[in-house]
């Protein structure tokens, strides 16, 4: 739930005010107070080196993590601007962009970790929306290069919140804030999300190669109103069996990635969902998965990725068509609510009952025809 989390980690520095009794004057001051706070600690983690060529002195490339192409596709109006998951999640608008319910294409989902020059060619077969209609299947390079791109801006996002913790640990305001854990929590992952990279990075350089496993690959014939691209972990399957103890308390125990995307383009969408090979706590998952009727396959992965990520956008006419509010409830479900639950068999079956996906039918399914959008407007 890293969106949502980064978030609450930022809140923080509001020092516990409410803000519906501030004053419109207080607010404004409070943002800024924010606004400056984030400005300083993403200045502090700014990378000194491409994370792939290693060169230091080539300019920075503002790096989408959703293909650019498949924003402008859901932007219909041409104005530029996409929905974010705070128009479901209803946070208090802070002027920064993780709070904003509508963002500009070049804030939407956004990383700085490479140059610009490795992010224009290193990610160029995934990244070419002419390529799909011509594939049965996504190549293993393209796989690894999804990959790669997700662990680098995971990799941003956990060396940020790094950075905001040693800030906080040195001022006496939070002292009494559990943040050396939550650091020590930031720094495993971090290490967990650089080693996948390395991986994807080597995997990608080969035409062939086997290191993903394709669960699933979908071409629709219509535009989904739906962008997304994000490696989960998944808590539980369809019949509520643990497929990664994610409140696993071992230092040692590291969850598998199941990496989701929804490509839209100017009149298809792309859907892909791979594990890595050798991933075996998905293969009861993907079996389940495989059984159910295509329309039904849809509408689990639609729900997975309100469940499970915060790392979408949405068509900005999405709304005239469907009450988002609807996934607002699983959009705030957090597996850390059971963390502090002593006996682990309750724990994990609490768990799963509340992250099964056999739920999937509670929420619209965006992925659905009933839900395109029109290309007609453009």
């Amino acid at each position: 739930m890293d969106y949502y989390d980064e978030f609450m980690h930022i809140e923080r520095l509001g020092e516990g005010i409410n803000k519906n009794d501030l004053s419109r004057e207080q607010s404004i001051k409070l943002n800024k107070l924010i606004s400056r706070k984030i400005s300083d600690v993403r200045s502090i983690a700014k990378p000194t080196q491409c994370l792939y060529c290693g060169e230091t002195n080539l300019p920075f490339c503002n790096s989408h993590t959703v293909p650019e192409f498949c924003l402008r596709a859901i932007d219909i109006a041409g104005e530029g601007k996409v929905n974010s998951p705070n128009i479901i999640m209803g946070l208090p608008n802070l002027g920064v962009s993780i709070s904003k319910e509508t963002l500009g294409l070049n804030e939407s989902g956004t990383f700085r970790r490479i140059c610009r020059p490795c992010d224009s060619k290193i990610f160029s077969d995934y990244e070419n929306p002419d390529i799909y209609p011509t594939l049965q299947e996504p190549t293993s390079k393209m796989l690894a290069e999804i990959a790669m791109k997700n662990y680098l801006k995971f990799i941003d996002k956990r060396t940020f919140e790094i950075e905001l913790f040693n800030q906080m640990l040195s001022s006496v305001r939070f002292d009494i804030l559990d943040f050396s854990t939550r650091k020590q929590i930031s720094e495993y992952d971090l290490r967990c999300y650089q080693r996948n990279y390395n991986k994807a990075k080597k995997l990608s350089q080969k035409p062939q190669n086997d290191g993903y496993y394709l669960i699933y690959y979908k071409l629709l014939d219509y535009v989904a109103p739906i962008a997304m691209q994000s490696p989960i972990v998944l808590a539980t399957d369809l019949e509520e069996n643990t497929v990664n103890y994610v409140l696993n308390d071992d230092p040692n125990y590291s969850p598998s990635d199941l990496h989701l995307c929804v490509f839209p383009m100017k009149k298809k969408t792309a859907i892909i969902m791979f594990i890595d090979n050798g991933a075996n706590c998905y293969r009861r998952f993907y079996k389940q998965f495989r059984k159910l009727r295509e329309e039904d396959q849809l509408g689990v992965i639609n729900y997975m990725i309100f469940l499970y990520t915060e790392d979408y956008f949405l068509a900005k006419e999405l709304q005239v068509k469907v009450n988002l509010m609807q996934f607002q409830d699983i959009s705030r479900l957090t597996p850390n609510i059971y963390s502090n639950v002593r006996d682990p068999q309750k724990k994990y079956a609490l768990l799963n009952e509340q992250f099964t996906l056999s739920k999937w039918k509670d929420v619209p399914n965006l992925l659905s025809e009933q839900y395109k959008i029109s290309t007609d407007i453009k």
